[in-house]
């Protein structure tokens, strides 16, 4: 049963690493962007997951082998799985060689991450930091905490499972404390700010930029305590992948201004940044349908947004219902018919994403809309203002948007 299951699991491995190297094809203009944005994000964690891990277990696989032979055993059983691999030794020249035979190939796969990191002093592009960043952040996660740890509860990896069942005490309290040491430091150094404002500048540069610059201009101006500032602070920071930076300047500006419609606006964006897609949804939700006196084009893309928390969360009818809800508002709204073409294409309905993809050409979309996902925050802030100017001068505000073609 175990070997069905590891066969079943280890061809859907493979049917998926041939997937990723089709994509790696088709979306090879990926690699010489400057800016990258989340689908970018997630395509390289594919490569890391599904490409290169299968090559650092071939290599440990291969590491493991030799380091048998060389201490006088042979390979009682051999196998790989693409996302693991298994050496179990036999008849080694000594008792001791038992441990440094089981972790030589983790010892070697923990040992090209971290060389692979001083290709980051030379300043790769942005894609190529990214690949090797994750790479060494997913290869030292899964040997130095995740692969331990379920070894604990019985499903780690094979040289652990053979290590706890053979090994000594003195052995075991080592391999712990060697674990235990390292993990300590891997989490102390990945949870540094300084350490993540140095890889932030290298695989998001564009993004740090613009940090930079707000950071400056908010020093310069003495504008720490203005809301507009602050909110576009949160942004940056969640842009520049410095998630707990972002939250916590979203903290300090909601218990100041807790009602305020720009901090609501930038809580559901920080949401569906993080992947919370349901308060993201219903977030969204809460601000198209507020009390506040938004403009078309705004409650439609605030309806739009919506609507992309609730395809992310796979709820296709919920997601085809506030994108008509979105157009009704707004005829031009583009992320609301990007999402709309992406849907009929995944319910097979060619015809109708072929019409609706002429429509979007005909009405405008734009060349840089994959960036704006799921909202224009730029474009959302600024209108967002104009609904705070218009409250405090006691003014309407315009309600119009292109609402439809005209009739003829």
């Amino acid at each position: 049963m175990d070997k069905l299951c590891f066969a079943v699991v280890t061809a859907v491995t493979a049917f998926i690493s041939l997937d990723t190297l089709r994509r790696l094809y088709f979306d090879r203009h990926r690699f010489s962007k400057e800016d990258l944005n989340d689908y970018d994000l997630a395509f390289v964690w594919r490569i890391v997951i599904f490409l290169i891990y299968p090559l650092l277990n071939l290599i440990a696989l291969w590491v493991s082998v030799i380091a048998c032979q060389w201490f006088g055993g042979y390979v009682k059983n051999i196998s790989y799985g693409l996302l693991w691999y298994q050496v179990i030794p036999d008849e080694l020249a000594s008792r001791a060689y038992l441990m440094p035979t089981l972790f030589a190939g983790e010892s070697a796969q923990t040992l090209l991450v971290v060389i692979l990191l001083l290709a980051l002093l030379f300043r790769p592009h942005p894609f190529l930091a990214m690949l090797i960043t994750y790479t060494c952040t997913f290869v030292l996660s899964i040997n130095l905490i995740v692969d331990p740890i379920l070894s604990v509860i019985g499903f780690g990896s094979a040289h652990w499972q053979i290590a706890i069942m053979q090994g000594t005490g003195q052995e075991l309290t080592v391999l712990t404390l060697v674990h235990l040491v390292l993990a300590l430091v891997f989490i102390a150094i990945v949870s540094s700010q300084t350490i993540q404002n140095i890889f932030a500048e290298l695989i998001r540069p564009i993004a740090m930029d613009k940090l930079k610059k707000a950071l400056a201009e908010n020093n310069a101006n003495h504008t720490e305590n203005d809301l507009v500032a602050s909110c576009n602070l949160v942004i940056l920071y969640e842009a520049a992948g410095l998630s707990k930076q972002a939250s916590k300047k979203l903290r300090e500006i909601k218990s100041n201004h807790p009602q305020a419609l720009l901090v609501q606006f930038v809580e559901a964006y920080l949401s569906y940044k993080k992947r919370n897609y349901k308060q993201s949804l219903r977030l969204f939700l809460a601000l198209a349908d507020s009390s506040f006196p938004l403009n078309n084009e705004l409650k439609s893309m605030f309806l739009a947004a919506a609507a992309c928390s609730a395809h992310a969360n796979r709820d296709f009818a919920t997601t085809l219902n506030l994108i008509d809800r979105a157009l009704e508002f707004d005829y031009n709204c583009g992320i609301a018919r990007m999402i709309k073409i992406d849907i009929y294409l995944k319910q097979g309905k060619e015809e109708k994403a072929v019409d609706e993809f002429q429509t979007s050409l005909f009405v405008g979309l734009d060349q840089g809309i994959e960036q704006q996902i799921p909202i224009d925050w730029q474009k959302a802030v600024s209108l967002i203002c104009d609904v705070d100017t218009c409250n405090k001068q006691g003014l309407d505000l315009p309600k119009s948007a292109n609402q439809g073609p005209s009739p003829l």
